[in-house]
C-alpha cells in the first residue's frame, strides 16, 4: 500500500491532485458517516481530496443528469458507492446511498425476513423521486438522482413504506 505524504502534489491516472492529508493509493473508498461535499472526490477516512478524475469515473457509463433515473449497478456507480444513512424498522433495513464519482443517491432496502415484496423509493429535494417494488427478493435498490449539493432522502419497507432516512 502506498501513502503520501501531507500537502505533497501526485499524479492520480495522469491528473494531479493537491491534497492536504494522507491518502492510501491502493484503498481510495471509505465508509462514511456523512455526505461528502462535492463530486468527484476520494477519501482516506480523515480528509476529503478533491480530484479531476478518481479511480471509477472512466468505468461510468453516465454523469451529471444523465444519471437521473439510471440504475446504478450497470452504469458503474455503485463501484465506489457508501451507506450515508441507516433506517432501521422490523421488518426491513432502508439505506440511503452515494456514488461520490457519479454525485448520485438511490435507495436500498434490504428484508429482515427473507425474500419477500419489497418497495424501495428515492426523493431528491425539489420533487424528484424514483420507486421501485417488487415480489420475492431479499434486497432491492432504486434507480439514481443526481444530488451532489442537494439533499435526498430513500423511503422502504416490505409490502409498503415503514418510512424514510432523514434527507442528508
Amino acid at each position: 500500500m502506498s501513502s503520501f505524504a501531507r500537502s505533497e502534489e501526485v499524479e492520480i491516472e495522469n491528473h494531479r491532485v493537491k491534497r492536504g492529508g494522507k491518502l492510501h493509493a491502493t484503498n481510495p473508498i471509505v465508509p462514511f458517516l456523512s455526505r461528502p461535499p462535492a463530486l468527484p472526490v476520494w477519501d482516506d477516512g480523515l480528509h476529503w481530496i478533491k480530484c479531476s478524475l478518481c479511480a471509477y469515473a472512466s468505468q461510468v457509463t453516465c454523469s451529471g443528469e444523465g444519471c437521473d433515473g439510471q440504475n446504478p449497478a450497470t452504469t458503474g456507480c455503485s463501484a465506489d458507492a457508501y451507506t450515508v444513512q441507516t433506517a432501521v424498522f422490523s421488518n426491513s433495513f432502508v439505506e440511503l446511498r452515494y456514488s461520490p464519482t457519479c454525485g448520485t443517491n438511490w435507495g436500498r432496502v434490504t428484508s429482515r425476513v427473507g425474500a419477500t415484496f419489497l418497495v424501495i423509493r428515492i426523493d431528491r429535494s425539489g420533487g424528484l423521486t424514483y420507486t421501485f417494488s417488487g415480489g420475492n427478493f431479499n434486497f432491492a435498490y432504486v434507480a439514481m438522482v443526481y444530488a451532489p449539493k442537494v439533499a435526498a432522502r430513500a423511503c422502504g419497507g416490505v409490502s409498503s413504506i415503514s418510512g424514510c432516512t432523514a434527507f442528508v
